[in-house]
């Protein structure tokens, strides 16, 4: 057999040098294209997290309410586990939006949002479907426990305020401070899961003619 010529066993070395090198870069390339997918997929969750967020009070938005809704609904009628919805309407923000502004009435409203976030459990659920609503999905919840639960969330709610500077028309007793504590009526309605008749649209509805015939809580 004839040897390989020294020029040879050169061009086998960098040849061998040349496929090593472009390993390395498709290694690289390979590399960066599984961060641009996993950045990618990030982007993702946090854009559909962002069109299902209320951006004033981080609660779930209508969109995500009806999805959540609809997915709840299926499992507890395999499940047989009660589901209630629960809302909470702060009745007077439109006035209190004309008389202190719309900050006043923006940040009454977040620290509704606070003060239902604290008082809820992991399971349950807290939306704001409309401007002047929040809507409560009690997991594991019957007539009877979501009654209570609804008391208690009007009267944390109750607790709520913000404070304002009086103005002119304001008149103050003798003694106050020039700041006045600014409060919200709230009213709640409540339904509970009908599994063998209920649809998402259903318990809502009831909820809301539960709402529309509840007496409003005093500031």
């Amino acid at each position: 057999m004839t040897p390989l010529q020294l020029s040879a066993v050169s061009e086998l070395r960098e040849l061998a040098q040349l496929i090593h090198h472009r390993l390395l870069q498709l290694n690289r390339l390979s590399s960066k294209l599984r961060q641009a997918n996993a950045n990618l997929r990030g982007s993702r969750a946090t854009l559909r997290d962002l069109l299902r967020t209320d951006p004033l009070t981080g609660c779930g938005n209508r969109k995500a309410l009806d999805e959540r809704l609809a997915e709840e609904i299926l499992r507890c009628a395999r499940s047989h586990e009660a589901i209630s919805a629960l809302v909470l309407r702060v009745d007077d923000i439109e006035r209190i939006n004309r008389e202190f502004g719309h900050r006043a009435g923006d940040a009454l409203l977040q620290g509704h949002a606070r003060v239902l976030h604290r008082r809820l459990r992991r399971t349950d659920k807290v939306y704001r479907p409309t401007g002047d609503c929040f809507m409560v999905l009690a997991i594991g919840c019957g007539p009877d426990d979501a009654g209570r639960l609804a008391e208690a969330l009007r009267s944390a709610m109750g607790e709520v305020y913000m404070t304002a500077a009086v103005t002119g028309e304001e008149e103050l007793a003798a003694g106050e401070a020039d700041q006045l504590q600014v409060r919200s009526r709230v009213s709640v309605g409540v339904s509970s899961l009908n599994p063998s008749a209920d649809t998402p649209e259903g318990l809502v509805q009831r909820s809301l003619e539960a709402l529309t015939s509840a007496a409003p809580a005093a500031p």
